[in-house]
């Protein structure tokens, strides 16, 4: 799914059907195997969207989950809610 996500994105432009495959990535992809970028194609098109407020939203709960435990994915979930507030004091 995830391909179709980026086919979406970058090759349709489609977004919304963008966020459609990203939503059904997030909820469809539970295993304990699955990549945490999983989750994380939902943010970014939600971003792309204009949709700040959402990503961020969204963002802080996967930070209070607790579900997410690999120090990388949580610094780059701290990185991206960081930029995502500097986004929301420009406007």
């Amino acid at each position: 799914l995830a391909h179709v996500v980026i086919t979406a994105k970058h090759e349709h432009k489609d977004l919304e059907l963008a966020l459609k495959y990203a939503n059904a990535l997030a909820e469809k992809a539970t295993g304990k195997n699955v990549p945490y970028w999983a989750k994380d194609m939902k943010i970014i098109v939600l971003e792309d969207m204009g949709q700040v407020e959402a990503a961020k939203i969204l963002v802080g709960a996967l930070i209070e989950s607790g579900e997410i435990t690999d120090p990388y994915e949580l610094n780059f979930l701290a990185h991206k809610i960081a930029t995502l507030e500097e986004k929301t004091t420009k406007k």
